[in-house]
């Protein structure tokens, strides 16, 4: 297992060797230029921990993973990906996990209040997107002791995974 959590650089050159041609392609179409260091960086942390080799692809879901062979195309162990302003996580293990991260001080919106009556911070808002991401791949609710607030100074980080 490994999670990661890094500053998105302001300038995705460095990350080119650690990326295929075809995916830094992808990325010159992502706007803003944010978003393209975000998806950038995710890819590099993955290969930096798991090879430059690793062929990564989306299942049906649309959720990242990590395929190789054999059997070509199988998931080898999840993926979760999570990124706030400035920030980007990466969290594989072997078995299910999710990760998401918010900036300590972003405020929790008065609409989402309303639609998720649990929600009255914004360390409630990132167990509840830990805990979905969690759900859409398992399709079942994490089991409590599973579920890690991990400290951090500017951001809230909630994985959900099982420890070794």
């Amino acid at each position: 297992m490994f999670l990661d959590l890094q500053r998105t650089p302001t300038d995705p050159t460095p990350l080119r060797p650690w990326v295929t041609d075809e995916e830094w392609s992808v990325a010159s179409l992502l706007k803003p230029v944010s978003r393209r260091a975000e998806w950038l960086a995710w890819h590099a942390i993955v290969r930096r921990h798991l090879g430059r080799d690793v062929s990564i692809s989306y299942n049906e879901n649309g959720a990242p993973q990590i395929v190789g062979a054999p059997p070509p195309g199988k998931a080898i162990g999840y993926l979760s990906i999570s990124h706030t302003v400035g920030w980007v996580a990466v969290l594989w293990s072997p078995s299910p996990c999710a990760i998401d991260i918010e900036l300590r001080n972003r405020p929790i919106s008065p609409t989402l209040k309303t639609r998720y009556s649990d929600v009255s911070s914004i360390e409630d808002w990132c167990k509840k997107e830990a805990a979905f991401k969690y759900t859409s791949v398992t399709g079942s609710a994490p089991d409590p002791a599973s579920v890690h607030i991990l400290p951090h100074s500017d951001l809230v980080v909630t994985a959900i995974y099982i420890e070794d």
